[in-house]
């Protein structure tokens, strides 16, 4: 009986490692580079031939499958399709009571299969489990041989460790790019360029950076909101004069949401700057970016583009925004969203899939205020039927009427009177829903 016919019938599993088998081992290859640099990508295509050059020293081993994953980082797995299809073909096949689909995956090194420690370690073990080993071949260690696992736990350790400093390297090297270099060259470009009012001119040999030229169609676009705003219109009522205005979007489109809106309003890059720290890396790992809620911690660099707006103009929008600012409670310390403290917002959702916004409305005899909620898809793009009746298309759109706070509060009153009034009917549905659906278990 082979050692996978005793893993998979329960009895005592003791894996025969890759190196000492004799027989025709199915080998799968995996192979990783984290960027599309020219260089990257031609020790990509070395790594797979260097693969394939290793089966002539093991006449035994017969490649079934080959998974490549050209630029892509190897700190976190959810981008990493190739690998999780390696994974997901092993689980399977375990899950189906089936020999494994490949008995070895040759990695070149462990900083190939992962650089995030606790990755490396689970996926190794899923494999053992899934009756597959893993050979990293640098290193010389096969995942099934005795005292594995503290050598490979100190290699994964190390391979996560530099991408510690690499991140690091990096975040050091983009900061300097944003300094003017010793001939007063502007700053480093960052991004598509994919910005309305300017179109992207892509650096020449010899040249520092990219720079931008003003898009004169689009730049009228960015003027009148600037315009509009300076003049005291909210930005809801700024989508609307876009739409009926019929002005285009960088897509052509005549598709507008206050989001949109805000995000030309606080772009420096219409005044001629360079704004760097709106979205920080909390974690290099996952990669995971929040937006940096602390403005005060924004840094500014001067390019050599023509502004759109005035600095003065842009300095007087800044001044309104924090105007109109309301202050929130915000996870963590100038980073997430501001969480939100009323019951309604945090638990309705609109027809269309949104939740809702609570804005005051006004102030009763009592002087205090009232409330009202809106979906946030209205409060966005404007209503389903305005853009109908501007002869566009209400696909996507919500036709949801504002709800006074007042409706809520009476509905929720009426519930709970209905509950509290008859109470001994609430205990008896209760305890009929116990038993109907519980045992109670005799004492032993």
């Amino acid at each position: 009986m082979n050692d996978y016919c005793g893993k998979v019938l329960g009895m005592a599993w003791k894996p025969t490692s890759c190196r000492d088998r004799m027989d025709e081992i199915k080998v799968a290859t995996y192979t990783r580079v984290s960027s599309n640099h020219v260089a990257q990508l031609s020790a990509f295509d070395n790594q797979v031939e260097w693969m394939h050059s290793l089966l002539k020293y093991r006449p035994n081993w017969k490649i079934v499958r080959e998974f490549e994953e050209p630029a892509v980082s190897g700190t976190d797995v959810k981008k990493r399709l190739q690998f999780k299809a390696m994974i997901n073909e092993a689980k399977t096949a375990y899950e189906k009571g089936e020999e494994p689909p490949f008995d070895l995956i040759i990695v070149r090194e462990v900083s190939r299969f992962s650089r995030n420690i606790l990755d490396s370690i689970d996926y190794v073990r899923k494999l053992k489990k899934y009756g597959v080993e893993v050979y990293f071949v640098q290193q010389n260690i096969f995942t099934f041989t005795e005292g594995m696992e503290a050598q490979f736990v100190l290699l994964a350790q190390m391979a996560e460790s530099e991408a510690l400093h690499t991140s690091e390297r990096a975040r050091a090297g983009q900061a300097m790019s944003r300094q003017p270099n010793a001939k007063g060259e502007p700053v480093v470009l960052y991004g598509n360029g994919n910005i309305l009012g300017y179109d992207l001119v892509k650096k020449k040999d010899g040249e520092r950076s990219n720079t931008y030229v003003i898009n004169e169609k689009q730049a009228e676009c960015v003027r009148f909101i600037y315009e509009k705003y300076l003049e005291g219109n909210g930005m809801k009522r700024i989508v609307s004069l876009l739409i009926e205005n019929k002005m285009e979007n960088t897509l052509g489109e005549v598709k507008w949401d206050t989001t949109t809106v805000s995000r030309i309003l606080t772009n420096a890059t219409y005044c001629g700057k360079k704004r760097y720290g709106v979205y920080l890396t909390v974690d290099p790992l996952t990669h995971e970016r929040k937006k940096n809620l602390d403005e005060s911690t924004y840094q500014y660099q001067e390019g050599d583009w023509e502004p759109i707006v005035s600095e003065e103009d842009w300095q007087k929008v800044q001044k309104i925004r924090k105007s109109k600012r309301r202050v929130g409670v915000t996870k963590g310390k100038g980073l997430g969203k501001k969480e939100a403290e009323d019951r309604f917002t945090r638990k309705m959702i609109c027809q269309c899939g949104r939740t809702f916004k609570r804005n005051p409305w006004g102030t009763n005899q009592n002087g205090e205020k009232y409330y009202g909620y809106h979906c946030r898809n209205v409060v966005a793009h404007r209503k389903r039927s305005f853009h109908v009746s501007n002869g566009l298309s209400g696909e996507g759109f919500c036709d949801m009427p504002s709800i006074p706070q007042w409706k809520l509060d009476y509905q929720f009153l009426r519930v709970m009177e209905r509950f509290f009034d008859s109470p001994e009917i609430l205990i008896d549905n209760l305890y009929q829903d116990i038993s109907e659906n519980y045992v109670i278990a005799e004492e032993k």
